[in-house]
């Protein structure tokens, strides 16, 4: 009975360190799509003096932006909405950073789901881009935040869907 117990318990932390439903290498897993730790790191690294925050700061707000790019694709997929690279250098000229991002090989994979995200998102009604979101299977790993279907993001404010931050009232 001991040994269950402690079999369980060892079970429970690995399953806790790792993020439960990702590999330990895992940053997220959006419908059977990994996306890695080490892509993840690349991309903050090339990304960090870009926008002028540090690479571990950004990560979060990166593993966001890949989640949403891989859903965006799947959206696209079922919608029948064209995702090609006319369209995604379109993105880039109008956003020099996206540019820049996609002129690195560690970058260019998180340009082309941020492009991608934008295309998609261009196409269709927020609602419907956000009823799409809530049907696929995200699995990311706790270190970067809590993923909440409803947002289409994460629930801590690590990125651009997170919730807004609480406005002061008066009282008159």
């Amino acid at each position: 009975m001991k040994t269950a117990r402690c079999a369980v318990a060892a079970v429970s932390a690995v399953l806790a360190l790792t993020g439960c439903a990702t590999s330990a290498g895992d940053a997220a897993v959006v419908d059977g799509v990994p996306l890695s730790i080490s892509d993840v790191s690349a991309a903050a690294k090339v990304a960090s003096p870009l926008v002028g925050q540090s690479a571990n700061d950004l990560t979060p707000t990166i593993v966001q932006a890949e989640i949403q790019g891989v859903i965006a694709q799947k959206i696209a997929a079922a919608q029948k909405i064209e995702l090609s690279d006319v369209a995604r250098a379109e993105v880039f000229k109008s956003n020099g950073v996206l540019a820049d991002l996609a002129a690195t090989a560690d970058g260019k994979q998180l340009a082309v789901r941020l492009a991608d995200t934008a295309i998609v998102a261009g196409k269709l009604d927020p609602g419907v881009f956000a009823e799409q979101c809530s049907t696929m299977s995200v699995a990311a790993n706790p270190r970067y935040g809590v993923w909440s279907k409803e947002l289409c993001g994460f629930e801590s404010a690590v990125g651009s869907l997170s919730k807004p931050a609480p406005t002061p009232t008066t009282k008159g």
